[in-house]
């Protein structure tokens, strides 16, 4: 099952490498400074390369107090959005949920249980934020990603996983046809994928992974059914495009014959 659903994935990437991606006006995004400044913080964090994260092992403590006191402008933010109740922007919010994506991936890598909780709570304050706009195109990379990290830090810590709440989101994007938007872009971040839709789908393929796993440890869970029919379409899908090749097969073996 695995292999056919990354095997799905890599060849949905590869049609939509070919195709040409549509420009976002600049005027898409605006984002105030103070918000920026923290998602730029947050994007140099993330993408350390790799001289600078031999030197965050070297010294790991003087890393730890520069997130830490990143996540504290985080959090005064965050306390003016949700319990002060601010007219704040919803781009704005947006950029402030990523800064929490973005954070919470530091944490997410390690092992020990106090980062995990920090991860955690970055997962989980970055998708209160966007709460009632989580399928919005501006926001719906950065919830399914959150989503997705959050269940594989929730395993880790042996806790409530939420592959499911990926999958309807996902599905409920998808039938709103709307092309979603990659925030780095617009921030002046180059990443190694800057295709949303291929972004959507390499984080779509994440969520049936995740959810495969959970049907295998519990496969007669009733909630479970929706991915099995969903699996079991892709499979339909790929049979009956079999069958098409070899009748097409057949008829350019036979044609050549009856010509004769």
């Amino acid at each position: 099952m695995f292999a056919f659903l990354r095997q799905v994935m890599e060849e949905k990437c590869a049609i939509l490498q070919l195709e040409t991606i549509p420009d976002e006006p600049v005027t898409s995004m605006k984002i105030s400074k103070k918000f920026l400044d923290l998602l730029h913080l947050s994007f140099e964090i993330k993408y350390m390369d790799e001289d600078i994260a031999l030197a965050k092992k070297r010294n790991q403590s003087k890393e730890k107090k520069r997130i830490k006191a990143i996540k504290e402008r985080m959090d005064l933010l965050y306390s003016n959005v949700i319990e002060v109740l601010t007219d704040q922007k919803f781009d704005d919010i947006v950029a402030l949920a990523a800064t929490y994506c973005n954070i919470g991936l530091q944490y997410a890598h390690s092992t020990e249980l106090d980062d995990l909780n920090h991860a955690i709570e970055c997962f989980i304050r970055c998708l209160e934020l966007l709460k009632g706009k989580r399928n919005d195109r501006k926001a719906i990379l950065t919830s399914l990603n959150a989503i997705n990290q959050l269940s594989l830090v929730s395993e880790k810590a042996n806790k409530e996983v939420l592959w499911r709440a990926a999958f309807s989101l996902y599905l409920e994007h998808k039938l709103s046809k709307t092309n979603p938007i990659h925030i780095a872009s617009f921030v002046g971040i180059k990443e190694k994928e800057s295709n949303p839709s291929i972004i959507l789908n390499t984080l779509h393929h994440t969520t049936l992974q995740g959810l495969g796993l959970e049907y295998l440890k519990r496969p007669y869970l009733k909630d479970m059914y929706g991915f099995v029919l969903y699996v079991e379409s892709m499979l339909n899908k790929r049979l009956k495009d079999i069958l098409q090749m070899v009748i097409l097969l057949k008829l350019k073996i036979t044609l050549p014959l009856q010509i004769m």
